[in-house]
């Protein structure tokens, strides 16, 4: 029953697992969240002011974000 089971649940990732499809020059891939973030700074700009830096690169988290 156990191994009926996991056939069940194996064969349901299967039919929903997302299928991912480039172009050829495509420029965007899929990349690790907060690898992505590691790298990012985050700036804020209200009307009429320069923008102001608020967390330089390399600073800012996941946890900083929520």
């Amino acid at each position: 029953m156990i191994e009926n089971q996991a056939a069940s649940d194996l064969a349901m990732l299967h039919r929903f697992e997302p299928v991912v499809r480039y172009t050829r020059g495509e420029r965007f891939f899929p990349i690790d969240v907060q690898r992505y973030i590691q790298q990012c700074s985050l700036w804020v700009q209200l009307p009429n002011e320069t923008a102001r830096q608020l967390i330089p690169e390399g600073q800012l988290t996941l946890e900083k974000l929520t």
